[in-house]
């Protein structure tokens, strides 16, 4: 069960995207359908839902790393900087590789649609 933040923030989302359903002109409803605008509704809700979730590590995945270093070089010392080089030399990897999935994510996006 998600957090309750992460609720009222989909909740409020597909309210104005319904908000937003309801305003629209005659033209835009004729060249979109209900499905078309209850699954636009749901992917927002979810990015944002999914998008609040992760927000806290950018002030946490930094200090955990900073204390697993320093507990690390107490007890290991220098080499500890081997595994820290590691890291970071694999984070333009990551993103190489997040950028392909995006990549194949939207170019499959009108093929579900079609299914």
């Amino acid at each position: 069960m998600p957090p309750r933040g992460d609720t009222n923030v989909s909740g409020t989302t597909v309210m104005l995207r319904s908000l937003q359903a309801l305003t629209m002109s005659n033209e835009a409803r004729k060249t979109t359908t209900v499905g078309e605008i209850v699954n636009l509704m749901s992917v927002d809700a979810q990015r944002l839902q999914d998008a609040t979730g992760y927000l806290w590590m950018t002030w946490s995945a930094p200090l955990q790393i900073s204390l697993a270093v320093y507990m690390l070089w107490t007890l290991m010392g220098a080499s500890v900087l081997a595994g820290l080089a590691v890291m970071i030399l694999v984070i333009p990897i990551n993103a190489v590789i997040a950028a392909m999935s995006r990549k194949l994510q939207v170019s499959l996006f009108p093929t579900a649609h079609s299914l």
